[in-house]
């Protein structure tokens, strides 16, 4: 929920796979970091970046969560190849450096790695988590429930259980 899990019709027609979700408070971004030019890891083409910093920007009233396949790690691929994409690509660092500048981005969820395990992001403003989740093709097979929490004195907690699927 809902119908097409955020991707629009503009999406579809633009072929663009990434797109905004609203639920309550919080706004989830969903980023497309598959490098289309090759290579297992990703990066973002740069005109989803400039739209990725467009969104953030517009959303200081919000609790901002990304959602990507790759970690910040793992983009590290800036090919380009003739006929392929020739926009210059963003690589994790770059895009870590500008969501630590906005202190309503409190997360960025991923995979590509196949594991779970969860490390800070610490900045002036407040910085953000990072949680990366195993595959569900994994054994054991996992899931990761994540719950966000206003703890009514300015802070929040963010709770991550791992769900296993041969679990009472």
């Amino acid at each position: 929920s809902p119908v097409g899990h955020g991707f629009t019709t503009k999406n579809k027609n633009n072929g663009l796979a990434y797109y905004v979700l609203d639920k309550g408070p919080v706004r989830m971004i969903v980023l497309d970091t598959v490098n289309i030019n090759g290579y297992a890891d990703g990066s973002l083409d740069s005109p989803q970046f400039k739209w990725l910093q467009a969104v953030v920007n517009a959303s200081a009233d919000k609790l901002v969560v990304i959602f990507s396949h790759h970690t910040s790690d793992t983009m590290s691929n800036p090919l380009i190849v003739a006929g392929g994409d020739t926009n210059l690509r963003v690589t994790g660092p770059k895009v870590v450096n500008y969501l630590k500048t906005k202190p309503q981005v409190i997360a960025w969820v991923n995979g590509h790695t196949h594991r779970n395990q969860i490390w800070a992001h610490p900045a002036p403003a407040g910085g953000f988590w990072e949680i990366n989740t195993a595959s569900h093709i994994d054994f054991p097979q996992q899931a990761r429930l994540i719950e966000i929490a206003d703890n009514a004195d300015g802070t929040l907690s963010i709770f991550t259980t791992i769900l296993d699927h041969a679990a009472e």
